[in-house]
């Protein structure tokens, strides 16, 4: 009987392979990027009214409570809901707005963006006001809806803002105006 002889070579052992990185750093990068939300901030504007800070900002109290659609109210805090148009979209949002010594926030709850805030702060003196308006703004969809928010969305909310303060500064007769944002 024969016997084969078995070669003296060592084999060769087999070591384990990493996928390609390139494909999976790729991938994971675009899931970050799809997860990735940064904020929009709004640009500063701002416009003087003829009236007293503490005057103005009772009014515009007055005339959120008269002419909101009011969910809660609780101390100068409020969840109330709006709906407008802006440019080519329509909007229907919730938003928590607070009264706290010159300053009026409207917080997001519910609607078009992921979140939302804004502020008024209210200046005033000798029978006048400045008011300034700052915020900032999230979309969802990631880096594409930041895009989207920074070059389409943010020209649109300022030109709101701007016409809203200019109408806010327009004499206010009070309650019952129907000088506002509309109501639901």
């Amino acid at each position: 009987m024969s016997q084969e002889k078995h070669s003296a070579r060592p084999r060769a052992r087999r070591r384990w392979r990493s996928p390609p990185l390139a494909p999976m750093t790729a991938a994971l990068t675009a899931a970050a990027l799809l997860r990735l939300s940064p904020s929009v901030r709004l640009r500063r504007a701002e416009v003087s009214f003829p009236y007293g800070a503490e005057e103005l900002i009772s009014r515009l109290e007055a005339k959120l409570i008269d002419d909101g659609e009011i969910e809660s109210s609780s101390h100068g805090e409020y969840v109330a809901r709006f709906a407008g148009r802006a440019g080519p979209f329509s909007y229907r949002t919730r938003e928590r707005v607070r009264f706290r010594d010159r300053t009026i926030s409207f917080e997001h709850l519910e609607g078009p963006f992921r979140s939302c805030t804004e502020y008024f702060v209210v200046h005033g003196e000798n029978g006048t006001s400045l008011v300034a308006h700052d915020g900032a703004f999230t979309m969802g969809g990631g880096l594409p809806g930041w895009l989207f928010g920074a070059a389409v969305v943010r020209p649109i909310f300022e030109r709101v803002v701007v016409r809203e303060l200019a109408r806010m500064a327009a004499p206010i007769p009070g309650p019952g105006s129907g000088m506002h944002r509309r109501p639901l």
